[in-house]
């Protein structure tokens, strides 16, 4: 027999389910299979057989496979074969635009994207390449591979295959992991190949597959043996004639019923040959078949890898080229090796892992280490033209020919080179398998460029990356221990600065200070450097998050100082950004947004995203906190445009879009809030992205008075946050479960969240929603001792537990000069508390409540700091509790009238129902009965119409186009488009024409009496 080349058979069941995920994912719908089995039984086969299938229906099909390596492992290698095959199969005038933003970030990957020849790209300085934003890189790399893949999936079904998982890389599974998550809609099938006989019970792809298959998009076939029906068709096909029964017995016998050794058995049962007792000795008689050149090309191939090309393999034979190639034609016709498929590059590879396995272990040691050797030389010596040599191949090769000088040099290449990918893990084994290396080698900080210390260094940083912060402060110290302070202060500067983050994110805030500070005291002054401002910078922050604003304002500016006279752009960036927050704490806000504004500037004018998305989201943050709330969402809105352009629109474009919702809410802009975050969570936001989204969305929720769903989006957030951890965060999730709990009747709940949260200490003063934590500890405070005042015997003994408690609030409230001490202020700002008015205002007037007499002066100024700011969820609670205290004060009945009418409309108008509840029983109690200013506002309530989009309606209703009614109220024509969308989701209505004409008739586009309705805030 020459050859194999048999018809499919078997696997019908298997075979549909595969065929109905391409229905599906035709339909729109992506899937992702996993095809599982032991060695031999078909899994390879499975999926090219239904790859042909999909091509004849015109899919694109594109793939690669993961490689066993002893060392270090090469990154993305089954998507580096895919994206090569990609290329070779689009057509020349479609690649640029299918590549689109991502040519960049994966000519790093496949060299045949840069758009000119390139040399040895300079390594990364120390401490400097990807720094604290290396995993906020990485996405970004993988949400332009899900960009490039839904662009063709545009044009093309795209079904991308990835085999024998079992040896992929931990770049690869992150890839897959994240593709699974986001892949929510388009013409794409991911086929991904297990081999479970190398599934050990500890075997890190488990847990990977175990989570994957959650996704109810992932779906799980796994292969068994051919039964006896199968196993006849399998040999009638090999032997060309029915097999005789007892070649049947045998053959099931021996093989189980495993279509790879059936294959073999009946190649040698049809030669004539005997047959083995062990199925190995089945694989090395087939070998032992071939002629003495061929067997030499198969064990020269054996040391490959997975595919070889033929030049390659011409140089390592070292013999004519005719020889070398009628050996391997005949391996070929063998069925030994085969043209390699889908890879994109001409090669051959083994026809099964096995037979690879089986050759490669028959090398002798010396004979192993001389192939290898041979590998990498041939590597080495690759045409500068070509995309080059792996540098993991070449530690690879190297190290396995026990050449540990060049092996060294090789491992800290392709370290560099993983980190250039983002692939961390990779890029850490690297790194570290050199300093195992390192004392093996003679004068080996003679022969690398790099010394031991650097690859510390970087090797810490990746282990910091992964996640794996233990050993990366185990890694710096170590390093730290072999340096003379004294002799090099400025790199045990350094040092202490990256320690400095390692020991921040693992949550040992206190200490990564300390490194902080020592690295401000060694590195030197003189000579100015930008490694200074750049240590001064972090130290700021880090003073900032502790409280410590007049040191972190201090030497943020000697930072910025040095930054702009050593031309430091990014340190400077650095330096603005901690000086505005420090200069926001102490009342200074428009000099403290000046110079976070300037900061942003220097991200544009340097252009790098991941710097550029910091500066949107910081910015928009921070005008945020200074109640300048309409330019955050400004801000924000530009954000996103920016990153939509870019194609990073699900990872930094998600984030602000978080910003913007967060704005809206407080802009009393509630349904665009709810559009906004239901989009970007279905488009597949992840990690502390979906958590920022969800804690929005919560807030909405329960502002709504939706509190099932809150409760739903509070568990989903706890198994988020044990995931990825939610530091930015916590205050915020805090704030919208101690909100939940007030509105539900438990304040005590309320108060011991709030009390939990700052017993615990993870909140620096400099987060922002440590004011409105604050406040709601105080509203429950008083909640809890009104419902105790209010007991039927008069008795307040039930509160005095409850009182201890607010009484150490109100203590750690002065301490953190968030009430100003002796006397509770009555109204306006409070100078020395973070951030804006309103929210200074609404503390002052939540703590007046827990006087015996409450005073309306404080809630006068909340509402007027809140309409200054436009927070009309605010402007309504304000109006609220002005109503209570004027009645608990026995105030005239048309003040009391007036400030429940008005806080009514705005309630009203909003959906909000919690609070509308708690107004319509201050109302009953007052005996004041509500105007109909406020039903008809209910009429149109009905339909959860904002005033915004009653405005919007109305100019539809004059025939305006998206772009015309932006340019009138002062949005974008995309914020316009969303606008008419929930107007006639909310309608309940297919058009425009069918939505003008139900307004008319129901009179929704009649002008409301004047004072009616919600404010709003026009950009």
């Amino acid at each position: 027999m020459t050859g194999i080349d048999t018809a499919f058979v078997g696997r019908r069941l298997e075979l549909a389910r595969l065929r109905a995920a391409l229905d599906l994912a035709e339909a729109g719908e992506p899937r992702v299979v996993v095809v599982s089995g032991e060695a031999g039984i078909g899994k390879s086969r499975l999926v090219a057989h239904l790859g042909a299938e999909a091509r004849e229906r015109g899919w694109l099909v594109i793939g690669g496979a993961c490689l066993e390596l002893s060392g270090g492992t090469m990154p993305y290698l089954p998507f580096v074969e895919a994206l090569r095959a990609l290329l070779a199969a689009l057509p020349p005038d479609r690649v640029r635009p299918i590549i689109g933003p991502a040519r960049e970030e994966l000519r790093h990957l496949v060299p045949e994207l840069a758009t000119e020849p390139r040399g040895r790209e300079a390594r990364p300085a120390a401490g400097a390449a990807l720094g604290e934003e290396g995993h906020l890189a990485r996405v970004r790399l993988f949400e332009l591979l899900l960009g490039m893949a839904e662009r063709i999936a545009a044009e093309w079904p795209l079904a991308v295959v990835v085999e024998d998982l079992q040896w992929g890389d931990a770049a690869s599974l992150d890839l897959i992991a994240f593709l699974t998550r986001n892949i929510r809609h388009g013409r794409m099938v991911l086929f991904i190949t297990v081999r479970t006989d190398d599934l050990g019970d500890r075997h890190p792809l488990l847990p990977f597959l175990g989570e994957l298959e959650r996704n109810e998009r992932v779906e799980h076939v796994e292969l068994d043996r051919f039964g006896r029906e199968d196993v006849v068709a399998q040999l009638t096909g090999l032997l060309g004639r029915p097999p005789e029964t007892t070649l049947v017995d045998r053959v099931i016998e021996r093989t189980a019923g495993n279509p790879f050794f059936v294959e073999e058995l009946a190649d040698l049962a049809d030669a004539g040959g005997a047959l083995p007792a062990q199925l190995r000795d089945i694989l090395v008689a087939r070998l032992g078949s071939l002629s003495e050149p061929a067997r030499e090309v198969v064990r020269i191939a054996s040391a490959a890898g997975r595919t070889i090309d033929d030049a390659l393999l011409v140089r390592v034979a070292a013999q004519p080229d005719r020889k070398t190639i009628h050996a391997l034609r005949e391996a070929v016709e063998r069925g030994i090796l085969v043209p390699a498929d889908g890879a994109g590059v001409e090669g051959y590879a083994f026809r099964h892992p096995l037979l690879r396995e089986v050759v490669a272990t028959s090398l002798l040691p010396g004979e192993r280490r001389r192939l290898h050797a041979a590998f990498a030389h041939a590597l080495a010596e690759t045409p500068a033209a070509g995309p080059g040599p792996s540098a993991a191949e070449l530690a690879y090769h190297w190290d396995a020919a026990g050449d540990a000088g060049r092996a060294l040099n090789a491992s800290i290449e392709a370290g560099y080179a993983a980190e250039r990918v983002y692939a961390f893990r990779e890029a850490q084994g690297h790194f570290e398998r050199a300093l195992e290396l390192w004392d093996s080698v003679p004068f080996a900080d003679d022969r690398v460029p790099v010394d031991r210390l650097a690859v510390s260094e970087r090797a810490a940083a990746m282990a910091a990356l992964v996640g794996d912060h233990r050993r990366a402060i185990k890694l710096t110290r170590a390093a730290l221990a072999s340096l003379d302070e004294t002799a090099d202060p400025e790199r045990a500067g350094l040092f202490h600065s990256r320690l400095r983050w390692y020991l921040w994110e693992s949550g040992d805030q206190e200490s990564a200070l300390a490194d902080a500070l020592e690295a401000v005291r060694l590195v030197p002054a003189d000579p100015p450097s930008a490694l200074r401002a750049n240590v001064l910078g972090h130290a700021a922050g880090l003073l900032l998050f502790s409280g410590r604003i007049e040191e972190s304002e201090r030497l943020a500016r000697e930072a910025l100082a040095l930054a702009q006279r050593v031309g430091a752009h990014e340190e400077e960036a650095l330096a603005l950004g901690v000086l505005g927050w420090d200069l926001v704490q102490t009342g200074r806000v428009e000099e403290g947004l000046a110079s976070v504004r300037e900061a942003w500037l220097i991200a544009r004018r340097i252009g790098q995203i991941t710097g550029l998305a910091l500066a949107y989201n910081h910015l928009a943050a921070i005008l945020d906190h200074a109640g300048r709330v309409a330019e955050s969402l400004q801000v924000a809105e530009e954000g996103i445009e920016l990153a939509a352009r870019l194609g990073v629109e699900r990872t930094f474009g998600a984030q602000l879009e978080g910003n913007a919702a967060h704005a809206l809410f407080r802009l009393g802009r509630w349904p665009e809030a709810d559009a906004l975050t239901r989009r970007a969570l279905e488009r597949g936001a992840a990690g502390a992205i979906e958590l920022w989204l969800l804690v929005v969305r919560s807030r909405l929720d329960v502002a709504r008075g939706r509190f099932a769903e809150a409760a739903r989006e509070f568990a989903a957030l706890g198994a988020i946050e044990d995931e990825v951890g939610a530091r930015p965060y916590l205050g915020w999730l805090a704030v919208a479960q101690a909100e939940a709990a007030v509105w539900q009747a438990d304040p005590r709940s309320a108060l011991d969240r709030v009390m939990a949260m700052l017993d615990a200490g993870e909140l620096p003063r400099a987060d922002a929603s440590v004011a409105s934590l604050a406040a709601l500890g105080l509203r429950a405070a008083a909640d809890l001792l009104e419902t105790a005042a209010g007991r039927a015997d008069g008795s307040i003994e039930a509160a005095r537990p409850a009182a201890r408690r607010i009484q150490d609030l109100v203590r750690r409230l002065r301490s953190a000069e968030l009430l100003s001490p002796p006397d509770l202020p009555t109204a306006g700002p409070i100078p020395t508390s973070p951030g804006h008015g309103a929210e200074a205002a609404l503390i002052a007037a939540e703590a007046s409540r827990l006087r015996a007499r409450p005073d309306p002066g404080p809630w006068r100024a909340t509402e007027a700091a809140a309409q200054a700011e436009g927070r009309v969820y605010l402007v309504a609670y304000a109006r609220f509790r002005l109503a209570a205290a004027f009645l608990a004060r026995r105030g005239g009945r048309d003040a009391v009238a007036a400030a429940l009418r008005g806080a009514d409309e705005v309630a009203t108008g909003l959906g909000a129902a919690p609070l509308r509840d708690a107004i319509e029983e201050l109302a009953r109690r007052a005996r004041i009965p509500l105007p109909t200013t406020a039903a008809a506002a209910r009429t149109t309530s009905r339909f959860g119409l904002t005033e915004r989009e009653r405005e919007v309606l109305a100019l539809v209703a004059e025939g305006r186009s998206n772009r015309e009614i932006g340019q009138v109220l002062f949005i974008s024509p995309k914020t316009a488009s969303v606008h008419v969308s929930n107007i006639l989701g909310k309608l309940g209505v297919e058009g425009r024409v069918e939505a003008v004409t139900m307004a008319h008739r129901l009179g929704l586009l009649e002008p409301e009496p004047a004072g009616a309705g919600a404010p709003t805030s026009r950009r």
